[in-house]
C-alpha cells in the first residue's frame, strides 16, 4: 500500500478536530465520533473506548482501555505517521484499520476481534483469543485519498449536424467511480446549450455520448464523476464549425433550340453546382417552367420536376414551342451523422432563384412551313351496292365487305362514296310503336285489339264489316322482310273477310285516306289487294265490306288449311312482293302497279256483314321486320346521283332472276346507264341469273366481272381488289386543262420540317374568264381568297393559284399564336385552265319499212358542241367516235348506225366527241328497239344540205401542210359526204376528223 500519510494529514487537518501538540485523553468512557488530528503523540486512557472516523497522530498512539469498540455500522481508522500504535486492554472488538507505516502495531489483549486490517512495519499481538478478519470495505472510508483521474475525448467531424463522439477516458483511480452518477454538462457562452445539440441516447452510456451539434460555436464540455466520497470534474473546449450550404448553378448547351422532323427538341443541361466546404451533393432536383400563357412570367403552376434522382446532367425533351426556364435545387448530404437526430432543414440546400433570368431561360422555336402545289385529279370513286333477292346471312357478308371496301379505299388515299345496303331487324316487343286504328266500347268489348305477351289478337264484331289495323309510317323505299305467325279462330267465315298485313301503305288522319297494299287470308285463299280509299273513316267503320271494293284485287293465291297456324314471310320493296307460307313460295316476285303510296305497314283484319252473335278473330304472333336501305338496279337506270369526276362502279347480288334484266330492252336500258356513266359492273349471282349478269357485262362492255355466290367472302375480296386496282391504275395527272366536272386534289401543298399540323391556309385564285370565247363569269380578272381550296371549278377560264399556309406548333393554345408561322411570301403560282367538257347526244327514231317487214328504218341524229367554242365553225369539236351494237354482240361496230336495221332486235348506239383541247365528252347512248317500230311516213325533204369548207390559211408554200375543215348540215341528216380538190376525190383518211353531221 502506498504511503498515505500526507493525504491523511491533509484530510484530518481540514475535516477533523486538530491538536497542535501531543495530547492525552482520559476518562472512564471515551467516545470519539469525528476525526482527530494530533500533531504529536496521542494517548487514550479509559475503561471503555468507542470511536469512529480517523484518529491521526504524527507521533505514537497509545490506548489503555478495558474495552474498545466501534458503533454499529461505523469504522475507525487509527494512524501514526512516524511512531507505534500500542493497544492494551482486556476485550477489544471493533471495525478498524491500524496504520503505522513507519512503526510497530502492538496489541496486548486477552480477546481480540478485529474486523479490518493492520498495516505496519511490524506487528506484535499478545492474546488468548485473537480474530482478525479483513474485508473489501476496510478502506472505504479512505476513498478521498484515492481520488479518480479522467479525461474527455471528442471524435468525429466537428461540424454542424455531424456525428461527434464524446468519451470519458479513465486515467487513474477509476475503479471506485460510481458511473451511474456521472454528470455531463455542455454550455455555450456560459449558458446551457441543450437547444443546440441532440444525443443519441440509444447508443450512449454513462461514459459515452453519441451526439450532433445543430449550430456552430464554441462549447464547454464538462464531465463530473464521483466515488461517492469524492468528485472529479474535467472540462474540455469543443469548437463546432459552420456547415456551409452548396452553391447551385447549371450551364445550358444553348439558348435557342429548333425541333426535329418528329416535332421534338432535346435540351442538354449540365449541373455546375459546388459545395464550398467539400460536402457531397446528394440530391439534385431539376425543374422546368414552361411559359405556356406567353406572358413572360414563370409561375409555380407552370413548373414540372423533370428529375429528382441526383443527375449531374439532364436531357429534356419537349414538343412545345415557347420559352422555358430552368431551375435546379441542390441538397448536400453526409454520412457522418445520426440521421434520426436531424431536423428537416439539416441538409443545407441552394437553388438558382438568384441566377439571372436571362441565364436560366431557353426558347424552343418554330420553322416556317413551305407551300407547294402539286395538283392532280382526285382519286375518287362512287360505288353502289345494290341487292336483289337474297338471305340474311348473305346480306351480312355483303354488307361487311362493303365496309371493308370503304376502309381499303380510304387507306389508299381514295375519296370514296360507298352507297352500301344496310339491314335492320325489329320486333313487335321492343321496337314497334304501333298506332292503333281500332274500335272501343263496342259490341261488349272495351277494346278489340288485345295484346297478350308476344301475341296480338284482333276480335271481330256482331254485324258491321269494320276494319281494325295497327300501323307504322315508314319512309324507307328499300327492301323489307316481314315475318309473323297468323291463326284464324275456328268459327265459320260468314262473319270475317280475312286477316293479313298492310305494306307499302300510307294512312292519313288529316286527309282522311288510306292508300297502299295488303295480303289477306280469306276463305278463298290468300288475296293480294291494292287499296285506294279516299274516306278512311268509312273504310274503318263498316262502310266497305270487302277491301278490294275500294281498290283492286290483284290476284288470289291458294293456301292449304286456312284454320291452321301459318308462318308468313313477306319480302317487299317499292315495286315487287314475294310471300312464303312456311317454306312454300306463294307469291313469286309480283310486280306491283306503279304507285306513290308510301312504305308504312302493319297487321289488319277485315270483318264481313252478318247478323248474329258470332265474333271471329285472328291472332298475330312473333311479328318481326327486317329492313334494307340502299339503291336498286332500277335506281341506276332511273338516274343515280353520280359524281361526274369520279370512277363509277355498280354491284348487284341476287340468288333469283333479276327483274331489271328480264328482257333485252330492260338489259339495254341498264347497259346504257352504265355506259353513259362509264360505270363498271360486278354481278354476284347463281345459276338462275348467271346468263343475265353475263349478258349485261357483254352489252355494256364497261368493265367488271361476274362471280358466283358460293364462297362469297372470298369472291367479294376479289371484287374489292378489282375496284381498288382499277381506281389506282388510272392517270390522274393534270398538264394544263381540266373540266368543270373534274374533281381535283392538291397533293403535298403543305410541308413542315417539324411535321406540325396545318393551322390555317389562304388560297388565292386569280380568275380570268376570258381564256375561252364563251367563258362564263365577269369579263375581267377576279381575285378570290378562300380558306379551303376549290376542288371543283364551276366557271371556265384561267386560274392562277396562290397559296400561303400557316403551321400550328401550339395545338389549341392561342396564347402562343405568335409561334404559328406563315410560309414565305414567295408563294407558289400554278396556272390552270378550266374548260367545259364537250357534250354529245344521240337520238334514234325507228319506223317500219313498208316494203320489207324484216327490217326497220332507223334515223340517228348525232349532235355535239363545246360550250367554250360556240363561235367556232365546228363548235369546238375536233374528233367524233361512232359505234353501235346489237346488245347480244360481243363487241362494238365502229361507224354510224345504219339506216336499216333487222326487226325484232335491240341495239345500243354510242357517240363520243373530242374538243380542241383534246377532252373527250362522256358517252352519249341511245337504246334502239326494233320490235315495235313506228309507222313510216314519207318525208318531204325539199331543202338540200349545206356544205361548209374552212381552210386554216388562204396562201401556203409548196410542201406545207394545210388543214381543210369540211362538213355538211341537213335537217334530216347527211347520208354521205365526199371532198374533192381540183376534181380529185380526197380519201377520208386524209380528212380532218372534225366532222359534224
Amino acid at each position: 500500500m502506498p504511503d498515505i500519510t500526507e493525504e491523511l494529514t491533509e484530510y484530518t487537518s481540514a475535516n477533523g478536530v486538530c491538536y497542535d501538540a501531543s495530547t492525552q485523553f482520559g476518562s472512564d468512557s471515551i467516545i470519539i465520533d469525528t476525526s482527530l488530528y494530533i500533531n504529536g503523540d496521542a494517548a487514550f486512557n479509559t475503561t471503555e473506548f468507542m470511536g469512529q472516523g480517523i484518529i491521526y497522530a504524527t507521533g505514537a498512539v497509545t490506548y489503555n482501555a478495558g474495552s474498545m469498540s466501534t458503533a454499529n455500522g461505523s469504522r475507525l481508522f487509527i494512524a501514526s505517521e512516524s511512531g507505534d500504535i500500542t493497544i492494551n486492554g482486556s476485550g477489544i472488538s471493533m471495525n478498524a484499520v491500524l496504520y503505522a507505516p513507519n512503526g510497530c502495531v502492538c496489541i496486548n489483549s486477552n480477546e481480540l476481534n478485529l474486523n479490518g486490517r493492520i498495516i505496519a512495519k511490524q506487528v506484535c499481538i499478545n492474546g488468548t483469543k485473537v480474530n482478525i478478519n479483513a474485508g473489501p470495505c476496510d478502506l472505504d472510508m479512505l476513498d478521498f485519498i484515492f481520488k479518480p483521474e479522467i479525461d474527455v475525448a471528442a471524435d468525429g467531424t466537428k461540424k454542424e449536424n455531424r456525428r461527434v463522439s464524446l468519451s470519458v477516458q479513465e486515467i487513474m483511480n477509476t475503479e471506485y467511480i460510481q458511473k451511474e452518477n456521472t454528470v455531463w454538462s455542455i454550455t455555450r457562452d456560459g449558458e446551457d446549450a441543450g437547444q443546440y445539440y441532440a444525443v443519441d441516447e440509444e447508443n450512449s452510456d454513462y461514459f459515452h455520448r453519441e451526439m450532433i451539434f445543430r449550430e456552430a460555436g464554441t462549447y464547454m464540455v464538462s464531465v463530473t464523476v464521483t466515488t461517492g466520497k469524492v468528485n472529479y470534474t474535467v472540462t474540455k473546449e469543443l469548437v463546432i464549425e459552420e456547415d456551409k450550404a452548396p452553391c447551385a448553378d447549371f450551364e445550358l448547351s444553348d439558348k435557342y433550340f429548333m425541333r426535329d422532323e418528329e416535332g421534338k427538341t432535346y435540351v442538354h443541361i449540365d449541373d455546375s453546382s459546388v459545395s464550398p466546404d467539400g460536402d457531397t451533393i446528394g440530391r439534385r432536383v431539376w425543374t422546368i417552367y414552361y411559359d405556356k400563357d406567353n406572358n413572360g412570367e414563370f409561375d409555380e403552376s407552370e413548373g414540372t420536376v423533370i428529375s429528382d434522382e441526383n443527375e449531374a446532367a439532364v436531357d429534356y425533351t419537349t414538343e412545345n414551342v415557347g420559352r422555358y426556364k430552368v431551375s435546379i435545387t441542390v441538397y448536400e448530404t453526409f454520412d457522418d451523422t445520426i440521421p434520426k437526430l436531424l431536423t428537416e432543414d439539416a441538409y443545407l440546400h441552394d437553388d438558382t432563384s438568384g441566377k439571372a433570368v436571362s441565364e436560366c431561360v431557353f426558347e424552343v422555336g418554330n420553322e416556317a412551313p413551305t407551300a407547294a402545289l402539286d395538283i392532280e385529279k382526285s382519286k375518287s370513286a362512287d360505288i353502289v351496292f345494290t341487292v336483289g333477292e337474297t338471305d340474311a346471312d348473305t346480306m351480312a357478308v355483303y354488307t361487311e365487305k362493303a365496309d371493308e371496301l370503304k376502309t381499303l379505299l380510304a387507306e389508299n388515299g381514295i375519296d370514296a362514296k360507298v352507297d352500301a345496303v344496310s339491314t335492320s331487324t325489329y320486333t313487335a316487343q321492343d321496337t314497334f310503336a304501333w298506332k292503333e286504328y281500332g274500335h272501343y266500347n263496342c259490341d261488349g268489348y272495351a277494346e278489340h285489339i288485345i295484346y297478350e305477351e308476344d301475341a296480338i289478337k284482333m276480335i271481330g264484331y256482331y254485324s258491321s264489316p269494320k276494319k281494325d289495323f295497327l300501323y307504322i309510317a315508314n319512309d324507307n323505299p328499300g327492301q323489307k322482310t316481314f315475318e309473323f305467325d297468323l291463326q284464324r279462330d275456328n268459327t265459320d267465315w260468314h262473319s270475317m273477310e280475312g286477316g293479313g298485313f298492310l305494306f307499302n301503305t300510307t294512312v292519313s288522319d288529316d286527309d282522311n285516306y288510306i292508300k297502299g297494299f295488303c295480303i289477306l287470308v280469306t276463305r278463298s285463299g290468300l288475296k293480294l289487294v291494292r287499296i285506294d280509299c279516299d274516306n278512311l273513316q268509312r273504310f274503318r267503320d263498316g262502310g266497305v265490306e270487302w277491301v278490294q271494293n275500294v281498290g283492286q284485287l290483284l290476284r288470289t293465291y291458294s293456301i292449304p288449311n286456312l284454320y291452321a297456324e301459318h308462318h308468313f314471310k313477306i319480302v317487299v320493296d317499292s315495286s315487287t312482293i314475294s310471300v312464303w307460307d312456311g317454306d312454300t313460295l306463294v307469291i313469286d316476285n309480283f310486280v306491283l302497279p306503279e304507285n306513290d303510296y308510301g312504305y308504312g305497314f302493319g297487321p289488319i283484319t277485315s270483318q264481313a256483314w252478318h247478323d248474329c252473335w258470332q265474333r271471329s278473330y285472328f291472332t298475330f304472333k312473333n311479328i318481326t321486320m327486317e329492313t334494307m336501305t340502299g339503291s336498286s338496279l332500277s335506281d341506276i337506270v332511273d338516274g343515280y346521283d353520280w359524281r361526274a369526276g369520279a370512277s363509277h362502279y355498280v354491284l348487284n347480288i341476287s340468288s333469283a332472276e333479276v327483274p331489271e334484266l328480264v328482257s333485252d330492252d330492260a338489259m339495254a336500258e341498264l347497259a346504257a346507264a352504265l355506259i353513259r356513266n362509264q360505270a363498271a359492273f360486278a354481278g354476284i349471282g347463281s345459276d338462275t341469273n348467271e346468263s343475265q349478269y353475263l349478258g349485261l357485262l357483254n352489252a355494256a362492255n364497261t368493265g367488271g366481272m361476274y362471280v358466283s355466290l358460293d364462297d362469297l367472302s372470298s369472291k367479294m375480296d376479289t371484287i374489292n381488289t378489282y375496284i381498288l386496282q382499277s381506281v389506282l391504275s388510272k392517270d390522274y395527272s393534270i398538264d394544263k386543262y381540266i373540266t368543270t366536272d373534274d374533281i381535283i386534289t392538291y397533293k403535298g401543298y403543305y410541308q413542315d420540317a417539324e411535321n406540325d399540323k396545318i393551322y390555317e391556309e389562304q388560297w388565292g385564285y386569280e380568275y380570268d374568264p376570258s381564256a375561252f370565247t364563251s367563258s362564263s363569269g365577269e369579263a375581267e380578272n377576279i381575285v378570290k381568297k378562300v380558306d379551303e381550296p376549290i376542288t371543283v371549278f364551276e366557271n371556265t377560264g384561267a386560274y392562277s393559284i396562290r397559296l400561303a399556309v400557316r403551321d400550328n406548333p401550339t395545338g389549341d393554345n392561342d396564347a402562343l399564336d405568335g409561334y404559328r408561322l406563315w410560309s414565305d411570301t414567295e408563294q407558289y403560282d400554278r396556272l390552270l385552265l378550266v374548260q367545259t367538257r364537250p357534250a354529245a347526244s344521240v337520238s334514234v327514231t325507228v319506223s317500219e319499212d313498208s316494203e320489207d317487214s324484216s327490217e326497220c328504218i332507223a334515223n340517228a341524229v348525232y349532235e355535239a358542241y363545246d360550250a367554250d367554242h360556240t363561235d367556232d365553225s365546228t363548235q369546238g369539236i375536233r374528233e367524233e367516235y361512232f359505234c353501235y351494237k346489237n346488245v347480244k354482240d360481243a363487241g362494238w361496230t365502229e361507224g354510224k348506225l345504219p339506216n336499216r336495221l333487222a326487226a325484232g332486235c335491240t341495239y345500243l348506239v354510242k357517240y363520243q366527241v373530242k374538243d380542241a383541247e383534246g377532252t373527250l365528252s362522256f358517252p352519249a347512248v341511245a337504246v334502239v328497239c326494233t320490235t315495235e317500230p313506228g309507222v313510216y311516213e314519207e318525208i318531204d325533204d325539199t331543202v338540200p344540205p349545206t356544205v361548209y369548207i374552212d381552210t386554216a390559211k388562204t396562201e401556203i408554200k409548196v410542201g406545207e401542210e394545210l388543214l381543210i375543215d369540211g362538213y355538211a348540215l341537213d335537217d334530216y341528216g347527211v347520208d354521205s359526204y365526199e371532198m374533192y380538190i381540183d376534181g380529185e376525190l380526197v380519201p377520208q383518211l386524209f380528212w380532218t376528223s372534225d366532222i359534224n353531221s
